[in-house]
């Protein structure tokens, strides 16, 4: 199913986070640097379009990443809030208690809108 006419296409956006999370590792020396430098060359490899459906499938993701690329993909293309600031508001009450309240992030989209 081809996107929709409207709807955002994330190739350069990913290719770009990539990018930037490759720079970040080897400012730090860290060894992470090359799966960021295979993630980024698999992407613009591809020649489909990397795109989220209604149904917030992600869909012409690259194969063979590794699961903490694809996980900050996921994020980045569903626009979540990888981490707690100090504004936000906890929610005490998510599902699986605290950990997984500082997973999720935002308690709801008009919390994050409200920031």
């Amino acid at each position: 199913m081809p996107p929709a006419k409207n709807q955002k296409i994330w190739n350069d956006d990913l290719i770009s986070a990539c990018e930037a999370r490759r720079a970040q590792a080897s400012a730090m020396g860290s060894s992470h640097e090359f799966q960021w430098i295979n993630a980024k060359s698999k992407i613009e490899g591809t020649a489909k379009k990397i795109y989220i459906t209604s149904t917030d499938s992600i869909k012409n993701l690259p194969d063979g990443l590794s699961k903490t690329v694809v996980h900050y993909l996921e994020r980045i293309i569903r626009a979540a809030q990888p981490y707690c600031n100090v504004a936000m508001e906890l929610n005490y009450h998510a599902a699986g208690g605290r950990a997984a309240m500082m997973k999720q992030g935002w308690a709801s989209i008009s919390t994050l809108e409200k920031h």
